[in-house]
């Protein structure tokens, strides 16, 4: 004889389980990203020379001497200067720890 056991649980309750379960992925994926510096949605957001120097509250001239130091990478598209973002955030996170060293 094969019994199982079935739970009927409302529907309102079982949205709210799934929710608390998806901010508890939400919340490890964070992590995971923060420990591991990886943070996929942010891989492939490409930047403009005013949108980094803007995130960075710089100025062009200063973003653009940077460039030419070659402390913060730059790709180039046809005419266009674009700036990959998470390449900006490993770069300014390198210049932070070389600035710790001296």
């Amino acid at each position: 004889m094969n019994v199982q056991n079935v739970i009927i649980i409302p529907k309102n309750e079982l949205d709210k389980k799934f929710e608390t379960l998806f901010k508890r992925f939400d919340e490890m994926e964070k992590r995971l990203a923060e420990k591991y510096n990886a943070n996929p949605k942010k891989d492939t957001k490409y930047l403009t020379r005013k949108e980094t120097a803007k995130l960075l509250k710089i100025s062009l001239p200063t973003l653009t001497s940077y460039v030419k130091q070659e402390l913060i990478p730059v790709k180039r598209i046809g005419s266009r200067v674009l700036f990959l973002e998470s390449e900006v955030w490993k770069a300014v996170e390198n210049i932070h720890f070389k600035k710790q060293l001296i």
